[in-house]
């Protein structure tokens, strides 16, 4: 659940940053010497074949505030990526941060009471699938342009507009925007919990989701 910063569990610093951005520097940091010092990859660098590509997904909507340690942690792959779209250059290698909708993943899908219909599910309206996010992939990977777009930031469902692909479904699903402000959300969040009074319900500091 949403807390103020300074309420929200240190705990939250290892599911983020430990657990988190630590994967995308690490899987990052081992992956670059293969695309640059291989004999294939130093073969791509002399001849017109597709650049290399480096992708990483994140919670991002036009840099507007998500919410503390989960903030941070997102926004340094969106900085982690353009920084190494200037190092990558000379190697053509792209980097790109991409951003998906909401995701039907196993974790929500756990929260469906057993439903494996998602479109029987009311909250899953506007959802889209983890496939959704891999034919974006595969497009930027097709792109023979796609050094263009390296160190930039986009939303899944505006590739989809852009490189015309759809869902699973055949939806294009439209790119995910956040409407609510995170403080906003804090304050109804602090007021469903006074209302409740302070044995109905967990504290809300404790109560922050990853």
């Amino acid at each position: 659940m949403p807390a103020y910063f300074w309420k929200a569990p240190l705990r939250l610093w290892d599911a983020m940053f430990e657990r988190g951005l630590k994967a995308h520097l690490l899987a990052t940091y081992f992956a670059i010497p293969l695309m640059i010092e291989s004999p294939a990859a130093k073969a791509r660098t002399r001849t017109s074949k597709p650049p290399g590509l480096i992708v990483s997904t994140i919670a991002w909507d036009r840099d507007r505030y998500i919410g503390n340690f989960y903030d941070v942690a997102k926004h340094s792959i969106v900085r982690l990526l353009w920084g190494l779209a200037e190092e990558l250059r000379e190697h053509s290698v792209a980097t790109v941060a991409l951003a998906p909708g909401f995701m039907r993943t196993e974790r929500v899908m756990s929260h469906a009471g057993g439903e494996t219909d998602w479109k029987k599910i009311p909250w899953l309206k506007k959802s889209e699938s983890p496939e959704y996010t891999g034919r974006a992939v595969a497009a930027l990977a097709g792109d023979p342009h796609v050094m263009r777009k390296s160190g930039k930031t986009f939303h899944v469902g505006e590739l989809a507009h852009e490189y015309r692909f759809s869902d699973i479904d055949g939806r294009r699903v439209p790119p995910f925007r956040i409407v609510e402000p995170f403080v906003r959300m804090v304050k109804k969040f602090e007021k469903i919990q006074r209302k409740q009074g302070p044995n109905s319900g967990r504290d809300p500091a404790r109560s922050t989701s990853t």
